[in-house]
């Protein structure tokens, strides 16, 4: 598997996943409330799009890593 085949494997697992932990952390994940949240609501917005970005991109690259290496003909030591 070429440079450029295992990049497009990457960006196309990583970057979908990324964008669906968005959605799922506004809508599920639960962030601390109270009167911080209360003056700048946008913060608690971005905590979770945020924490679930990170989440999604981790899962990503974790199948990717995996389809990658059942999928590659070389051999790694």
């Amino acid at each position: 598997m070429s440079f450029v085949a295992k990049l497009l494997v990457m960006v196309g697992c990583v970057v979908p996943l990324m964008v669906i932990g968005a959605v799922v952390g506004v809508f599920a994940l639960k962030a601390p409330s109270g009167e911080l949240w209360e003056k700048v609501p946008e913060l608690h917005t971005i905590l979770r799009a945020g924490t679930g970005v990170i989440l999604g991109g981790s899962l990503g690259a974790g199948a990717a890593k995996i389809y990658i290496a059942l999928n590659d003909d070389e051999v790694h030591l």
